[in-house]
């Protein structure tokens, strides 16, 4: 089970796989060159393109074998930069993937020869799938379409809403690598809870999750049966 670390280095293992931000912002000083932004999850760092590298280079020279980057592409026009920055830097495809951009935009990135996960949430399933699916858990309906009075007492895995409803095959689910969206991402605090939906993705044969508890998640998974 790969734990991606959502709330960035600063908080939690740095050698783990890591979730971050890439999006264009607008420059102080009107520079183009200084309008790159990454966003390091709950830490708002800001960086020009050569830092961007920069982070890249250190967290692969520090990061485990295993360990892999989910960059979270906030808008369109990014591909060719994330390819010409991956490459500069020489990380595999294996390390990494790009989601969360627009629907039209998975192709560009597809052409581009660049890893991608779909994200699969209540709103649907972005297609075309690539190697890699992000999903998401659904705090507010129930798996017949109904409204939950409590939601907070029990989430429903997406997965089971594709595979039931979607008609998307289990087999070909777990052949694309689900990585799940921890319920601590969505302010749940109860601990039976998060490890109730855990216990799903490892008895499932999920790929990872992503949450805010990297240290706690690490020692729940690799802890001996």
């Amino acid at each position: 089970m790969k734990i991606f670390n959502h709330c960035g280095q600063e908080r939690g293992p740095r050698n783990i796989s890591q979730e971050i931000d890439v999006r264009l912002a607008d420059s102080d000083d009107g520079d183009p060159g200084a309008s790159w932004l990454v966003v390091q999850h709950n830490t708002g760092g800001r960086s020009n393109a050569y830092e961007f590298m920069q982070f890249l280079r250190t967290w692969w020279h520090h990061s485990d074998d295993n360990a892999m980057l989910a960059i979270n592409i906030k808008e369109d026009g990014l591909a060719l930069y994330i390819r010409e920055v991956l490459a500069e830097v020489g990380l595999p495809r294996h390390r990494y993937f790009c989601f969360d951009m627009s629907q039209a935009e998975r192709r560009v990135y597809i052409a581009a020869g660049l890893s991608i996960a779909a994200k699969v949430s209540k709103y649907g399933i972005e297609n075309p799938f690539g190697d890699y699916i992000w999903f998401d858990w659904d705090p507010i309906f129930a798996p017949d379409g109904t409204r939950r009075n409590d939601p907070s007492k029990l989430y429903v895995p997406m997965v089971c809403i594709c595979r039931d409803y979607y008609g998307i095959g289990q087999e070909k689910l777990i052949e694309k690598k689900i990585i799940a969206i921890s319920p601590d991402l969505y302010g749940v605090t109860n601990v039976r809870v998060i490890h109730k939906l855990w216990d799903f993705a490892k008895n499932n044969g999920f790929f990872g999750i992503c949450t805010d508890m990297p240290g706690e998640a690490e020692e729940y998974f690799h802890a001996a049966p």
